[in-house]
């Protein structure tokens, strides 16, 4: 009796999941409009050489960010909820973090002496929670940014 109990729970269990999982993964189409969804604007002629990456699926987003940009440039885009954290703690929470996906190939933030590591739980107050992770690399003024969010 308690194997067929649990055997029709995992199905129904199944069921639910499957029902209730219907809906679409949708992509950003381009740089910009992830940079928009990011930073609520098109991007500045002062930022250059974008790439962006993003995904939406009912109340959630992930995007991923690379451009260059001076450290004032990125300091406005981002608003001041973010903190310093180590390149080991960075690795570690942004390792395939996406929600809705593995990360881009080309998103690979390379720690050096000159790059600079930081955190934030507040920066997208559009969603009730999300995280958002960036690199600056100041001597090749270069921004790695990420960041998902669940409502």
């Amino acid at each position: 009796m308690n194997s067929t109990l649990f055997h029709l729970s995992t199905a129904l269990l199944m069921l639910f999941l499957f029902s209730g999982c219907t809906g679409n993964l949708e992509d950003y189409p381009d740089s910009s409009s992830v940079f928009h969804a990011t930073f609520g604007s098109s991007p500045p002629k002062s930022v250059t050489n974008l790439q962006a990456s993003g995904r939406a699926f009912r109340d959630s987003s992930t995007c991923y960010l690379r451009f260059n940009a001076s450290y004032g440039t990125v300091q406005t885009l981002i608003g001041s909820s973010f903190s310093e954290i180590t390149p080991t703690a960075f690795a570690t929470n942004t390792s395939n973090a996406g929600i809705s996906g593995p990360t881009p190939g080309w998103w690979k933030p390379a720690p050096n002496p000159t790059t600079k590591f930081y955190t934030s739980s507040a920066f997208h107050p559009s969603f009730f929670s999300g995280t958002a992770y960036l690199t600056y690399d100041s001597a090749n003024q270069l921004a790695h940014f990420y960041w998902d969010g669940i409502d």
